[in-house]
């Protein structure tokens, strides 16, 4: 793959939601509110449990790895752009979804809680990726393990992956979709306020809806 492909038509109806979400990210920013956060937030073994079941490509991106500890068994993999591409290349097939994020932001350690229960929820039916584009290799295994993701993260300095080859917005958090067939189809400026908004967003633009017996309860203060 040269290039994930862009599809072009669904960005654009989205560039008014990303200017709104670059607005909201800038007063969270500063205000340091209005995110809710899941009321219940899986452990790392209770998110692997509930990915029995996942189709190959899926199980390999959440299976447990050696050399963790130190980010409390979440996988930071040593990938350059190439070795990205070949990653989501691998996940071809299933909508991915991808998370740039550094430790020091406040609206992405908000934001964790989300994804942490929004990837249980949905492992099973599509990937999660993590790009931590600043801070140290040190500081991010240390925030992985007070907040570990079932997910695999890769650091990307400068934000070269992020920017280049995923066209992430400027702001942070960013969220890429990425569908079946490969193709960038919505980048999310700015933190998801809650999990039933993300939720809304893989229904709209992937068409994943999370199964009946799962539960979308919500309530103020994160879970660890």
């Amino acid at each position: 793959m040269d290039r994930l492909r862009t599809h072009r038509r669904a960005l654009a109806a989205g560039v008014v939601a990303v200017v709104v979400a670059v607005a909201l990210v800038i007063g969270l920013a500063q205000g340091g509110g209005g995110t809710t956060a899941p009321d219940d937030v899986p452990t790392l073994a209770q998110a692997r449990a509930a990915m029995a079941g996942a189709p190959g490509p899926l199980a390999r991106l959440y299976a447990p790895r050696p050399g963790t500890a130190a980010s409390g068994g979440v996988p930071v993999l040593d990938l350059d752009r190439a070795g990205v591409r070949r990653l989501l290349d691998g996940l071809r097939g299933r909508p991915v979804l991808v998370n740039v994020w550094y430790p020091d932001c406040a609206p992405c350690r908000r934001e964790f809680p989300i994804l942490r229960a929004a990837a249980a929820a949905y492992g099973t039916r599509m990937g999660f990726l993590g790009l931590a584009t600043q801070n140290s290799a040190a500081e991010v295994a240390a925030y992985l393990k007070g907040q570990p993701t079932l997910y695999p993260h890769v650091r990307d300095p400068g934000a070269r992956i992020a920017r280049g080859e995923l066209e992430a917005g400027n702001g942070y958090p960013s969220s890429v979709l990425i569908d079946a067939a490969g193709e960038i189809v919505f980048v999310q400026v700015g933190e998801f306020p809650s999990l039933a908004d993300l939720e809304r967003t893989l229904a709209d633009r992937l068409g994943l809806r999370r199964p009946a017996t799962a539960s979308t309860t919500t309530t103020e203060g994160a879970t660890r």
